[in-house]
């Protein structure tokens, strides 16, 4: 958030139970709006293939925080998620810290944005 809409900030726009999911991205089936799947689909892949680490094995790929729940307000962002194999134990803690890395310099080359909302990419262990 901008610090200059603190001013008209109200926490019920930070906390709100709605009835449905956001039509922005859900159907009324509950299931991802296609157009919005495959988007998140390629930025993934966008974001994959930039690490430059052709073994890296993606487990999932998911989504996460009040955009996939019923608590989305138009201030909620979408967590895409990508679930990979680090099965190289001994170097998991040098590769957390190049995923960190490259999450970082890639979002700051990239402003994706669907139906308004930004896309956070996160990258987590599949196991712990």
């Amino acid at each position: 958030m901008d610090l200059r809409e603190l001013e008209t900030y109200r926490l019920s726009d930070a906390v709100k139970f709605n009835d449905n999911l956001n039509p922005r991205l859900w159907g009324s089936d509950e299931h991802l709006l296609p157009e919005v799947r495959q988007k998140l689909l390629q930025i993934a892949d966008d974001f994959r293939e930039s690490l430059g680490i052709t073994d890296l094995e993606i487990k999932d790929i998911t989504i996460s925080g009040s955009n996939a729940a019923y608590t989305y307000t138009r201030h909620s962002d979408i967590d895409l998620h990508l679930v990979v194999d680090l099965h190289r134990a001994d170097a998991s803690d040098v590769y957390r810290e190049l995923f960190d890395a490259k999450k970082y310099k890639y979002t700051d080359q990239h402003d994706y944005k669907i139906a308004g909302h930004d896309v956070e990419l996160y990258v987590q262990n599949a196991t712990p």
